[in-house]
């Protein structure tokens, strides 16, 4: 377990990732102090172990891009998530679990995504769905939240499906490579889904979720749209094997995660959509 936290934050630690900062400006302080509450309740929920944090607004002054407080913190809680990838392999995108602090209209306020999404998303139990709602209100009780609107939502509505011609192990490394080929992704790194779930008992076919990072254009991506902080910094990719033995990539649709939020579309999500499909194609053929 730890070995597997130590992994994430490694893997995920790029410039305005990091678990505590200094000197931010004044303004911002009510909404790091929101943040640093959630990340206490997070601490003291057992099972529940934090992985780390994103700050997209220091992300995207590398770009001369100005957002405002928008970070996201993600946490592990194994035997949960292992009932979900049980229950649905897709569901590990939406993995791990999240919760984003960001400037509200009447103030900082926590976002995350309702059990009522993964629900209709996946093929996700009551029991599932509860144990979920309970984790991710336990760890903002107390605090201004709010979830993120439905949209039409539908069994594995929003994700992207390629079938690939080779192997789970092949495509995962064709897919390393080109992701460090490309001038717009940056390759995080993975974690093995299936050796994860046999430590709680749970049996799935060769999976990995992979983390792929687009700072520039997921930033800007997110300038008219900043809950989208909580799902599009860190694409998630997962490669997985079926009960045929076909091989799949499979990710979040940036188009789907703007429709649900009523976002026009924009040039900026078109191009972080277009690198993201681009590199999958790329490595299934």
């Amino acid at each position: 377990m730890t070995r597997r936290v130590l992994a994430l934050c490694a893997l995920l630690l790029l410039p305005g990732c990091s678990p505590d900062r200094n000197g931010r400006d004044h303004g911002l302080a009510e909404a790091d102090a929101l943040f640093q509450q959630v990340r206490a309740q997070v601490e003291r929920l057992d099972g529940l172990q934090e992985l780390t944090d994103i700050d997209h607004r220091l992300e995207g002054l590398r770009f001369e891009q100005r957002l405002s407080y928008n970070r996201v913190l993600m946490a592990d809680q194994p035997a949960l998530q292992a009932q979900m990838l049980s229950e649905d392999l897709l569901s590990a995108l939406d993995l791990p679990l999240r919760w984003l602090v960001m400037q509200g209209d009447a103030g900082p306020m926590v976002v995350y995504n309702p059990g009522s999404l993964l629900q209709r998303r996946y093929h996700l139990s009551e029991a599932t769905v509860s144990a979920y709602d309970a984790l991710m209100a336990q760890a903002t009780e107390g605090l201004p939240r709010e979830r993120l609107p439905l949209g039409t939502v539908h069994p594995h509505v929003g994700i992207h499906q390629l079938a690939s011609e080779y192997g789970v192990d092949e495509t995962l490394g064709r897919l390393q490579r080109t992701v460090e080929a490309s001038e717009d992704l940056v390759w995080q790194g993975s974690m093995d889904l299936r050796a994860q779930a046999a430590e709680q008992g749970r049996t799935l076919p060769s999976a990995h979720l992979v983390f792929v990072a687009s700072p520039r254009l997921a930033t800007a991506a997110m300038t008219d749209g900043p809950t989208l902080g909580l799902d599009a910094y860190s694409i998630k990719i997962l490669v997985y094997e079926d009960d045929e033995g076909t091989t799949w990539i499979a990710t979040n649709a940036m188009s789907w995660q703007a429709k649900r939020r009523n976002l026009p579309p924009s040039a900026a999500r078109g191009r972080a959509r277009a690198a993201t499909l681009g590199t999958l194609q790329q490595v299934v053929r």
